[in-house]
C-alpha cells in the first residue's frame, strides 16, 4: 500500500473558514470579495443554505462564479446585478486524500478544483496556478540539485582522479574511474581529503565549505529519495546559497590546463 504520494491535503490548509456567495447575492459583494481575497472563483451555495462556522453542507455549494465567467457574462449580458446571473454549476470535486499526480489533467482542463474533507463538506479551492508552484518549487530543486553536481564535478576535474580516489580510499572501480560514476558522497570524501584540497588550490574556507557541502547531501538524500513531501524554508535556502555559491566561485576558477605531453602520453 502506497503511503508516501503526494496528496492535496500536503498543500491545502483546512484552518481557515472558507469564503462563499450565495446565488441571490450581488455580483458586486462578489468581485468585492474576490479583490479582497485576490481570489480567482468563489464557490456558490443556494439560497436556502444556513449559515455555517468553517464549511457549508455538503450539499449546499450549487456553483462558482469567477473572474472568467464573469467576463463572458458581462460580454453576452450587460445589465448583470446578481451571482446567479454568472454562475455555472458544472465544477470539479476532489477528496483531500486524492494523489496530486491523480488530479493534474482534471485540475489543468478546469483551471481549479473544490476539495472535500472527509466529511464531503468542500473547504477550500486548489487552482491550477497553485498546483503550478508546487511543481516549478519541485522541478527547480532538482535543477539546482544538478547543477551543483555539475559544479562540484567541474572542480574535481582539476585532480588526477585515480590518485585522489586512492588519497581518501574510495570503494570504487580505479581501471574505469569516471566522475559521473561517483556518488555524492564520493565528491564530499573526496574533497574532505586534505591532499586532495591541498591539489585543488582553492582560496576558501575548507571547513566552512566541507560543512556546508555535507548539509546539501542530506537535502539531496531528502529529494532524492522522497523522504519528505517539502523541505523547510532553511533547506531551499540552503540549495538556493549553495548554487549561487557555486556560481561565484566558478566565475573565476581556471580548469586545469593538460600540457602537450600529459596529452600525447594519454592517447
Amino acid at each position: 500500500m502506497e503511503t508516501n504520494a503526494l496528496k492535496i491535503a500536503d498543500f491545502v490548509k483546512t484552518s481557515k473558514r472558507i469564503i462563499c456567495v450565495k446565488e441571490n447575492d450581488s455580483l458586486q459583494k462578489a468581485v468585492t470579495l474576490m479583490m479582497t481575497y485576490n481570489y480567482s472563483q468563489l464557490p456558490v451555495i443556494s439560497k436556502s443554505a444556513q449559515s455555517f462556522d468553517l464549511y457549508p453542507k455538503k450539499d449546499d455549494v450549487v456553483g462558482f462564479i469567477s473572474w472568467k465567467t464573469i467576463g463572458q457574462t458581462l460580454t453576452l449580458t450587460p445589465e448583470i446585478n446578481l451571482v446567479e446571473q454568472c454562475m455555472r454549476d458544472n465544477f470539479q470535486k476532489v477528496k483531500s486524500s486524492a494523489k496530486l499526480v491523480d488530479v493534474t489533467e482534471l485540475i489543468f482542463e478546469h483551471d481549479f478544483v473544490f476539495v472535500q474533507n472527509e466529511y464531503n463538506q468542500i473547504y477550500n479551492v486548489f487552482t491550477k496556478e497553485a498546483m503550478g508552484k508546487i511543481y516549478y518549487k519541485k522541478g527547480r530543486q532538482y535543477i539546482l540539485l544538478e547543477q551543483i553536481e555539475r559544479d562540484i564535478r567541474t572542480i574535481l576535474a582539476r585532480l588526477d582522479l585515480k590518485k585522489a580516489a586512492l588519497n581518501c580510499k574510495l570503494n570504487c572501480d580505479m581501471d574505469n574511474l569516471e566522475l559521473t560514476d561517483l556518488s555524492f558522497g564520493d565528491y564530499d570524501r573526496l574533497l574532505a581529503n586534505k591532499d586532495n584540497w591541498g591539489e585543488l588550490k582553492l582560496n576558501i574556507d575548507r571547513a566552512i565549505f566541507l560543512s556546508k557541502l555535507s548539509e546539501i547531501r542530506i537535502i539531496r538524500n531528502k529529494i532524492m529519495h522522497f523522504r519528505e513531501h517539502n523541505l523547510s524554508e532553511e533547506e531551499q535556502k540552503n540549495l538556493e546559497n549553495m548554487s549561487s555559491f557555486f556560481r561565484n566561485l566558478l566565475k573565476s576558477f581556471k580548469p586545469k590546463i593538460i600540457k602537450k605531453e600529459e596529452r600525447s602520453s594519454s592517447v
